[in-house]
């Protein structure tokens, strides 16, 4: 958000930019974005500079501008990143909202488990910049397949922390094979090889040479 600018008019920007409206038009789509995104005196936030409004009332006002334009699909890059709790579920409720609102598709991009499996239905996990496991939320929580997946959730703290031996490869130096295998205690001969994604029994898709039937 721009610093000097008030935030119905950086909302107005993206309304007026999209919908064509005039000026009262834009007032009028202002105020009722900043209604459904929460905010109980929209009149009042739109006359606020970004740095009256807390860290959460800033992201909901981000996400309306999101949404101003009626968009097909909406793209959340880390959007709890350096949010506290009560913040974080805040912009998870905004982010639910924003999607019924525009009647679109979101892409979720986070580190957050707890955030993708509160948004998404399907989730992708990557590692090393390669997607290896893709699957229902549901599913892929209750029964992730690829050893990675499996690890990941054991790392996280509802599941007692387990921390991952070893370390990331470094992007110019990835492993021939499968990037994870240094760190995988099931590792094999095999999986110093390629591996294409394949879909399994479950409709699950999985970059590992242990499913490759």
């Amino acid at each position: 958000l721009n610093p000097v600018v008030r935030v119905g008019p950086q909302i107005g920007e993206a309304v007026r930019l999209h919908r064509g409206l005039n000026n009262l038009g834009v007032r009028r789509v202002v105020h009722y974005l900043l209604a459904r995104m929460g905010l109980a005196d929209p009149e009042r936030t739109a006359n606020q500079y970004p740095f009256e409004l807390s860290g959460g009332m800033r992201q909901r006002v981000l996400t309306a501008i999101g949404i101003a334009g009626q968009p097909s699909l909406l793209i959340a890059d880390e959007p709890t990143k350096g949010l506290d709790a009560i913040v974080r579920n805040q912009v998870v409720e905004t982010l639910y909202t924003a999607t019924q609102e525009a009647k679109a598709s979101m892409l979720v991009i986070t580190h957050d488990l707890r955030v993708a499996e509160q948004l998404c239905d399907r989730i992708g996990v990557m590692y090393a910049g390669r997607l290896v496991e893709v699957q229902e939320t549901k599913r892929l929580f209750s029964a992730p397949i690829h050893p990675y997946t499996r690890a990941l959730l054991g790392a996280s703290p509802t599941n007692g922390m387990k921390p991952l031996p070893g370390s990331a490869p470094s992007p110019f130096d990835r492993p021939q094979g499968c990037a994870f295998a240094p760190r995988c205690d099931q590792a094999e001969g095999a999986c110093g090889e390629d591996q294409a994604m394949r879909i399994v029994s479950s409709g699950a898709q999985v970059r590992c040479w242990r499913h490759a039937g």
